[in-house]
């Protein structure tokens, strides 16, 4: 066993200990019409995540602007599709649009995302 698998273990150990499940909605695809609608094809992915996360300092210290209110965390094992800024992440009833991600690697391996996200009024 390597140290990107134990990495992925242990994120994974995380998330199912701490954290909760979570649906991650990923747009798969924008269309514009003339008439100025946006059309947004999504699909929906089961995940767990841990969070939300307050980090506030870190939130200022990095120079985020004020929509970004929480971090989640999720790890990559089991996940087939990156997150990215402007994805949603569901959890609690509460929605969260995110903002930022910082994918973490260990030996060239994905292991896991910090997503800065704002939460949205539904």
């Amino acid at each position: 066993m390597s140290l990107s698998d134990d990495f992925l273990e242990l994120e994974l150990l995380m998330a199912q200990t701490f954290g909760q499940a979570a649906t991650l909605t990923v747009r798969t695809a924008t269309a514009y019409a003339a008439d100025g609608t946006v059309t947004e094809t999504t699909a929906d992915y089961t995940v767990q995540a841990d969070g939300p996360v307050r980090d506030t300092s870190r939130y200022a210290a990095g120079g985020f602007d004020s929509s970004v209110t929480a971090t989640w965390y999720l790890p990559a094992s089991g996940l087939t599709v990156t997150p990215k800024k402007g994805d949603r992440l569901t959890a609690a009833s509460k929605v969260w649009q995110i903002v930022a991600v910082e994918t973490y690697q260990v030996q060239g391996v994905t292991t896991g995302y910090r997503c800065d996200c704002g939460e949205v009024a539904v």
